[in-house]
């Protein structure tokens, strides 16, 4: 796949997902209640699977809703951080060099403003309410995916460098 492909493929994705996580913040409570735990049920069974019994009716609510949070506001914003830092990533650093630090910056923004767009959209929804407790949660999930673009550019970075040192040397 060509690196103009890759890049506006890396950006529809990153699309689809923040709209999914906006579009999701619009949901009435009960459905997105049933939603969620079709979504945590799926852990649960695997749970299960892995070690029968470890979720049962003494510790399913609890565990039920550790894994809606976890699902819905750490690991979704975490795969929109990964998607968004590096569509930045990539559109940014054909600029100037300097542009592709800035995306990581422009990246936490986007992903702040992406966490109290979908927490704002619960206030017109029924049975859900605003709370800056899962911004907070959306924020760290999303930054999570951000460090992790960041250290595996790095990597790529110094590996590349001392590839093109070893090609000099010889």
């Amino acid at each position: 796949m060509g690196k103009k492909i890759f890049k506006w493929v890396i950006f529809a994705l990153a699309v689809a997902v923040n709209v999914f996580i906006i579009v999701n913040g619009f949901i009435e409570g009960e459905t997105s209640s049933q939603i969620s735990n079709g979504a945590s049920q799926i852990v649960i069974d695997g749970m299960n699977t892995i070690s029968p019994g470890s979720v049962n009716n003494s510790n399913i609510h609890e565990i039920r809703a550790l894994l809606r949070k976890l699902l819905g506001h750490v690991m979704l914003p975490g795969v929109s951080g990964v998607l968004s830092t590096l569509s930045f990533y990539l559109f940014l650093r054909e600029l100037k060099p300097i542009f592709h630090y800035l995306s990581f910056a422009f990246s936490m923004v986007f992903g702040f403003i992406i966490g109290m767009i979908s927490e704002l959209a619960q206030l017109t929804a029924k049975e859900r309410v605003f709370s800056m407790v899962d911004v907070g949660y959306d924020c760290f999930g999303y930054f999570v995916g951000l460090l992790f673009v960041f250290l595996v550019l790095l990597i790529a970075g110094f590996f590349a460098s001392e590839f093109k040192k070893e090609k000099q040397a010889k």
